[in-house]
């Protein structure tokens, strides 16, 4: 897929590894919420496509050092919109620390004050809301401080793309969701799959797999894509 030039220029901007976000621990993870997800062994994978109509890139890379042995997992998309997310503004191009499940540890928003370090007391995510206060002129952000506790999990709205870099033909999982930024926090939230059939957050969804049983598209009730992977260099 040829990126067109505003994907360009944004990747540019993004793609570098910012020494904002340092090392993080994961918050303790109670068992009974834990994951059954398979493990991502394989070093750095790179996929784009479409997502939402329209374009994404993503790069999840091998666990660093430098971050805890932690994978980067960088993205460059449409984020969903400020109304969406309860008038949160999140970054078109965030860094994500995660696990080799896939579950986020710490969120850099770039350019935006929203972002997720992992939470001592209670176990959990200390989460920065950069939320859009106040209307026409009068209109400002004001950064916004929640803790969420619970398991590390999937973020509800990254889920997509999660699922699009861990599912196989074949295969089966599950994992506990967060919605990090959005109003859904306080929601007992779940992504599962068997075979081509996926239920996220309570919506049913499937799966159509590409040649080498990766997933190709991710489509809705409806049949309707949501996402789909172009290329896997």
């Amino acid at each position: 897929m040829r990126i067109p030039c505003l994907m360009a220029s944004l990747l540019t901007a993004c793609l570098v590894t910012p020494s904002a976000l340092r090392a993080a621990d994961a918050p303790p993870d109670p068992g009974s919420a834990s994951a059954s997800l398979p493990t991502m062994a394989k070093p750095d994978q790179e996929l784009h496509g479409t997502w939402n109509g329209q374009p994404f890139w993503a790069r999840l890379r091998s666990a660093d050092a430098r971050f805890g042995g932690k994978r980067a997992l960088e993205v460059v998309y449409t984020p969903p919109t400020p109304e969406a997310l309860g008038r949160v503004v999140v970054s078109d191009c965030p860094f994500v620390l995660v696990d080799d499940q896939l579950r986020v540890i710490a969120w850099n928003g770039r350019d935006t004050a929203s972002q997720v370090v992992p939470n001592a007391k209670p176990p959990g995510y200390k989460v920065t809301r950069d939320v859009l206060v106040g209307e026409g002129g009068e209109q400002h952000n004001d950064p916004q401080v929640r803790v969420l506790a619970g398991a590390i999990a999937w973020d509800l709205h990254l889920a997509p793309l999660a699922l699009a870099l861990a599912w196989h033909a074949g295969g089966n999982g599950q994992t506990r969701l967060v919605d990090l930024f959005g109003t859904r926090a306080a929601d007992p939230l779940a992504l599962t799959w068997t075979g081509p059939q996926v239920m996220i957050a309570g919506a049913a969804f499937s799966v159509e797999a590409a040649a080498d049983g990766s997933l190709k598209k991710l489509l809705d009730a409806k049949g309707v894509v949501v996402l789909e992977v172009v290329g896997r260099p």
